[in-house]
């Protein structure tokens, strides 16, 4: 008896050896992040083990992939090395994070992941207005995404404006935000509901 347990305790260790030799590891640059996961060696497009995305040497989330999806717990950070919030992709319910209501909703809506990348990615298609070179002050834009009861972006618009080339320069920018990024809607009264979900972008004079 003892044998034939032997003889099983090392044919799972074999199975698990093989399969961590089956993934290998990608470290994959993009601007200023960098996506660090695991990917089945005989397709690396299919993200499968541990995964997380840094800036600038800091991580922004962490989770793990089965077969190109989340599964299990991820973990989301800002800038300064704070846990946001935690998402079990099993249950799709957040963990270990309570928004404060803002006097209008029980829970306002978020991004669904670090709450730097949608401003990050604004930033990185922000283009400073040509003909606003010579301009000398702050011109300071507000954004408002508009999402939906199922957690989709469903429109765009400027609740605080600036000078025009200010304006269309974020509007442009705003247009290229991915359709496919998932949202966590707003809650009231414990529904969902619609809501704006703001970016505040300010536009420093040239030197």
């Amino acid at each position: 008896m003892k044998h034939v347990l032997i003889i099983c305790f090392y044919l799972v260790f074999c199975l698990l050896a093989a399969a961590q030799n089956d993934l290998v590891t990608i470290n994959r640059p993009v601007g200023l992040f960098l996506y660090s996961y695991q990917a089945l060696a005989s397709d690396t497009s299919v993200k499968h083990g541990g995964y997380e995305l840094l800036y600038k040497d800091k991580t922004l989330e962490r989770g793990n992939y089965r077969q190109n999806e989340r599964v299990g717990v991820w973990h989301f950070y800002n800038l300064k090395n704070a846990l946001e919030f935690t998402y079990n992709y099993n249950n799709g319910q957040v963990d270990k994070y309570v928004r404060p209501s803002d006097g209008v909703y029980d829970t306002p809506c978020f991004y669904l992941g670090s709450p730097l990348i949608p401003y990050l990615f604004m930033l990185s298609k922000l283009h400073y207005p040509a003909g606003e070179m010579e301009n000398s002050s702050n011109q300071e834009v507000l954004l408002a995404l508009r999402i939906s009861t199922e957690g989709k972006m469903t429109g765009v618009r400027l609740l605080k404006n600036a000078r025009a080339g200010f304006d269309e320069s974020v509007m442009k920018a705003a247009a290229s935000i991915p359709t496919y990024w998932q949202w966590l809607p707003a809650q009231k009264d414990g529904v969902a509901v619609e809501s704006d979900y703001l970016i505040k972008i300010v536009f420093e004079p040239v030197e």
